[in-house]
């Protein structure tokens, strides 16, 4: 994914901690941990959750949680009722 000149190596999940954990641990170690995230955030973190139904419909949320410098962002989305998450990883 290309936006502003950057690109980001977008990894699917199928949680939001999860989500939250690969974006949290590519920041601080530039490695996509990918498929081994876990759910053991400990602490909720502030990020952007994108809520993405098509192309023209895509809403940013900003999300509370402890301060932090990652700006993590995340695309939530559905796919026959189950909710999916695509964080994406600023390369």
């Amino acid at each position: 994914m290309v936006k502003d000149k950057k690109i980001f190596l977008a990894q699917n999940t199928n949680t939001l901690e999860k989500a939250i954990e690969i974006g949290k641990i590519w920041i601080e170690s530039k490695f996509n941990i990918g498929e081994q995230a876990t759910e053991n955030t400990q602490k909720k973190f502030k990020f952007t959750l994108y809520r993405y139904i098509n192309s023209e419909d895509i809403i940013p949320y900003k999300i509370s949680g402890k301060s932090n410098t990652y700006d993590i962002q995340i695309l939530g989305y559905k796919v026959n009722d189950s909710s999916l998450f695509t964080v994406l990883l600023n390369i």
